[in-house]
């Protein structure tokens, strides 16, 4: 299943980008080699183009750099874009690109957005605002607050409350009142996953078992933020869960953890009925194991076409923050568990919406 699903993935891209006739550079910023900015030819007339930086070996997780990929592939198709991608090989590679990107001065006869598609970028851009400002380059980081050293730095977060909340309540439903339900972080600085873990106690408040936090690198043996990289998926986040899971027996699991769900998919099937259930994150995964009762799906397509289509018009925001009201997140419950979840899901809905309003309003100033 999941060969084919990674097949289906890439066929998904290669048609895309054929049919749209575009031009798409990957490119891996390795030790070995420095990033090429590709120059424009002036006898073309100008268009638009955009370049997409993502974080270290992001392409290929199936999750979160993939789902971004296909959206950006398909607004370029959609509009007639020259698409460009970037991925480097680690976090200082990922900033070399950024420097190399935005210190390019050469006057193109294209109009680029730089579309930075991990939080892990904010650092880099505020320490080149002046750079970014003088050049006049047009950035939009992807999941992140609002950056004020810089009004051409544009950002766009998709809330994680409100669904990450929903997804707390209907756990009430699946699982028994004893027993360990588990979080898995990927990286503990990341606050969008500290909302999602903050929103899914709360829907969990009545739940009378333990709730286990539990940092998935600390399993690996390696540095923060280990549980994203892609080597990982099916060996080193296989064997971390197999102990997670030996220690706690989890009922369910909410893996914040990137790609490296994967493993957990893994270990889904290998153990059948007697796994923990495992809640889908970032697109629906219903299709990978039949332990997935529901997914929380960013509509990264339906978001980012949004933010390209303002960049076209001129009217791209300083900021926005996409959400469960405005339907660009979604908790979306898998084939087999809908006559047991979905009018649990309809009554508490408006609530959920509520919540994460409020939750933002009051915990990040940026956003009102």
């Amino acid at each position: 299943m999941l060969i084919l699903s990674c097949m289906l993935e890439l066929t998904v891209k290669i048609l895309s980008l054929f049919a749209a006739v575009i031009l798409v550079f990957s490119l891996s910023c390795s030790n070995d080699d420095e990033v090429e900015i590709p120059s424009a030819d002036s006898t073309q007339k100008k268009e638009r183009t955009i370049i997409a930086c993502y974080g270290p070996n992001a392409l290929g997780d199936l999750t979160y750099g993939d789902s971004i990929s296909l959206a950006l592939n398909k607004t370029a198709v959609k509009h007639g874009l020259t698409f460009i991608e970037y991925m480097p090989s680690d976090r200082d590679k990922a900033d070399e690109c950024a420097k190399k990107l935005i210190s390019e001065t050469e006057v193109s006869d294209s109009d680029i957005l730089y579309v930075f598609c991990d939080s892990s970028y904010r650092t880099v851009l505020e320490e080149l605002s002046a750079l970014i400002d003088k050049n006049n380059k047009q950035i939009l980081l992807i999941d992140s607050r609002e950056v004020d050293a810089s009004q051409n730095i544009h950002t766009v977060c998709f809330s994680f409350y409100g669904m990450a909340y929903e997804a707390g309540v209907l756990a009430n439903e699946l699982i028994p009142d004893s027993g360990y339900v588990g979080i898995l972080i990927g990286d503990q600085t990341n606050s969008f996953l500290q909302d999602a873990v903050t929103a899914f106690k709360e829907g969990l408040r009545n739940y009378s078992g333990a709730i286990v936090e539990q940092p998935l690198n600390e399993f690996i043996g390696s540095d923060t933020g280990a549980g994203y990289n892609s080597e990982l998926l099916l060996y080193g986040a296989y064997t971390a869960f197999k102990n997670f899971a030996e220690i706690f027996v989890p009922k369910m699991i909410l893996p914040l953890c990137g790609g490296s769900i994967h493993g957990i998919f893994r270990f889904n099937r290998d153990w059948g009925e007697d796994s923990p259930y495992t809640i889908g994150i970032d697109r629906d995964m219903s299709a990978y194991t039949n332990r997935v009762p529901y997914s929380l799906v960013k509509h990264f397509d339906k978001g980012l076409e949004q933010c390209v289509q303002q960049w076209i018009n001129g009217s791209l925001p300083h900021h926005q923050r996409l959400g469960l009201a405005q339907g660009f997140t979604e908790l979306v419950i898998s084939p087999g568990y809908q006559e047991k979840l979905q009018k649990e899901l309809d009554d508490i809905h408006k609530t959920a919406i509520e919540r994460e309003e409020a939750y933002e309003k009051e915990n990040y100033e940026a956003d009102k």
